[in-house]
């Protein structure tokens, strides 16, 4: 049961995102400033910023604290990464979870 009741929950992980105040700033800043950077230390959660700004904008579903830029029709994004391995392991891991649900 405790399994199940943990897979629910990962479904639910974006609508839980609660960006630091540096994260806030850099959604924010994405109304005015059409390009932006992310730049900070190892593993404090500029992965999960980017990504739940990509899935924002990829569903429409913006949380009531968003200031940043607003897509009204369907867009088209790319993310990257130095390599395949990478881009599979913490990216798409981040956007979509991991593999095996």
């Amino acid at each position: 049961l405790k399994a199940k009741f943990e897979w629910q929950l990962s479904g639910y992980k974006l609508r839980t995102y609660k960006p630091y105040p540096w994260q806030r700033e850099f959604h924010d800043a994405g109304k005015d400033n059409p390009e932006r950077m992310l730049m900070a230390a190892n593993r404090v959660g500029k992965t999960q910023c980017a990504a739940a700004e990509v899935t924002f904008h990829l569903t429409g579903e913006y949380p009531e604290w968003w200031q940043g830029k607003r897509f009204l029709h369907p867009t088209l994004v790319w993310t990257g990464s130095p390599t395949n391995e990478t881009s599979r392991y913490i990216v798409q891991t981040e956007l979509l979870g991991a593999a095996g649900g």
